[in-house]
């Protein structure tokens, strides 16, 4: 069972199942890229009455998370595009707008404390201090 469980996993992790088939159209050529993962348990147990039992389970999910849009007789990267399709979640996006409006901010102080110790070091260094 083992063996059978290995060969399949080792069919199933291929890059053909992560971009997937492409879609000829007129002017278009889509590509989709999805991810998926699986998990395996199994398990088993003796109970105080010397009976025992065991159990074993698997299971998987696929979700589609960009494509990619290429324009035909448009060469390099100006005829590609990539469309994300995932969401944002709330958690995500406060982080990426608290971190767009702070950054600058951060970084100067930073700077601006950087500076503060070296004019320091460098007057304990005039005084013959160490």
């Amino acid at each position: 069972m083992l063996r059978t469980t290995a060969g399949e996993l080792d069919r199933l992790l291929s890059a053909d199942h992560v971009v997937g088939t492409r879609l000829e159209m007129e002017d278009r050529v889509m590509i989709p890229i999805v991810e998926y993962g699986f998990g395996l348990g199994a398990g088993e147990g003796k109970g105080p009455s010397g009976s025992g039992g065991g159990g074993s389970g698997g299971g998987g999910g696929i979700s589609p998370v960009a494509l990619v849009v290429m324009e035909r007789g448009v060469k390099g990267v100006e005829g590609m595009q990539i469309f994300t399709l995932r969401k944002e979640g709330h958690l995500a996006q406060a982080l990426r707008i608290f971190s767009e409006k702070l950054a600058p901010q951060v970084i100067d102080a930073l700077k601006e404390m950087a500076a503060a110790e070296g004019s320091r070091k460098k007057e304990k260094e005039g005084k013959g201090e160490t």
